[in-house]
């Protein structure tokens, strides 16, 4: 079950002879310029459930959108891939998140405005109506639900033993899960998926409101570390990783064409493992919104049917999750799509 945000996405990408210069902002402001506008769908919650649906896993979710023409499309779009939609309620006076991305014409982002005051209508009431019919083997909550709902959403999880996973969709959502001690203090979120920026952004967040480890021991853990092997961002990213350790089991951190670090806890040591990206080549990117959501939604649709992986980061089958993961991360980069086929 994926509990989080349901958005139509719009993107404009620059002709690659529009005479757009990225470096030259004046070369495309205060003017409109050739390219290409998509609509897909997207909103990080979704491209996880949908990438775990793909990856053969009956997914729910749970979101709220507005009555409208974006939201029809969604419902109609959602069918024809044969996801179900009965965890996602329509909302009068409300309008359907909207993501309106404008891209370089090689894919990167380059700035986009984001519409989601929709998800405020995602209720405590409707998740846990949701868990308690439906019983699922793992929940995954985005960023973009409020933090009371998470923190509700974690302590029910905890009463009916189902793990939690946290994907914090960007750097201010991310801090949600820090809002009330309660939320993590629960116990029931057992991995969470931030990239690098985020990661560092939530160790500096739990340092301020839950009991930390002494910085020492930190160090310590670092010097009996083989860190040295790692490439430059995942050593800067260990730290960060090691000190959260103590809050969540598994820490996956998304570092793109850096690849994935993962940090667990086992009988109070810290385990490091890394992953490099898998290639591809810069011509074959058509965009890269969604690729970090379908690695994360491929990586949970594998743990559902292994939960006792959340327990040890050794376990060999991590190996398999994430050639897999990094599998359907290429897949969407080759892809229009939020979620590559």
């Amino acid at each position: 079950m994926v509990v989080g945000g349901t958005v139509m996405d719009i993107t404009s990408t620059f002709a690659t002879d529009s005479g757009v210069d990225i470096d030259t902002p004046l070369s495309f402001l205060y003017t409109s310029c050739p390219g290409v506008v998509r609509q897909s769908l997207g909103g990080v919650g979704r491209n996880v459930a949908e990438a775990a649906y793909r990856a053969g896993t009956d997914t729910l979710m749970v979101s709220a959108v507005g009555n409208d023409l974006a939201s029809n499309m969604i419902m109609e779009g959602l069918t024809e891939i044969g996801m179900r939609c009965d965890g996602i309620r329509k909302y009068e006076g409300e309008s359907t998140a909207i993501y309106n991305a404008l891209h370089s014409p090689d894919g990167q982002l380059i700035s986009a405005v984001a519409d989601m005051n929709v998800f405020k209508r995602i209720e405590t009431e409707q998740v846990i109506e949701a868990i308690q019919s439906h019983q699922p083997n793992l929940i995954c909550c985005d960023g973009n639900i409020e933090s009371d709902v998470l923190r509700d959403t974690a302590i029910t999880a905890k009463g009916l033993d189902i793990p939690v996973h946290f994907e914090p969709t960007s750097i201010p959502k991310s801090l949600k899960i820090f809002d009330d001690p309660a939320t993590v203090l629960a116990g029931s979120i057992k991995s969470i998926s931030p990239n690098h920026h985020e990661l560092v952004a939530m160790s500096e967040a739990a340092r301020k409101v839950l009991p930390p480890i002494e910085d020492e021991l930190i160090r310590k853990q670092l010097s009996e570390m083989k860190a040295d092997e790692l490439p430059e961002i995942a050593r800067t990213c260990l730290p960060y990783a090691i000190y959260l350790s103590q809050f969540f089991n598994v820490i996956v951190t998304k570092m793109g064409q850096h690849g994935c670090l993962i940090v667990g806890r086992e009988h109070d040591q810290q385990i490091v493992r890394y992953f490099q990206a898998h290639a591809i080549k810069p011509e074959e990117i058509k965009s890269v919104t969604g690729a970090g959501d379908s690695f994360v939604g491929v990586l949970l649709a594998n743990l559902t049917k292994q939960l006792d992986c959340l327990d040890s980061v050794q376990d060999i089958r991590w190996d398999d999750i994430i050639h897999q993961s990094q599998n359907a991360a290429i897949r969407t980069l080759q892809s229009h799509n939020a979620v590559g086929a």
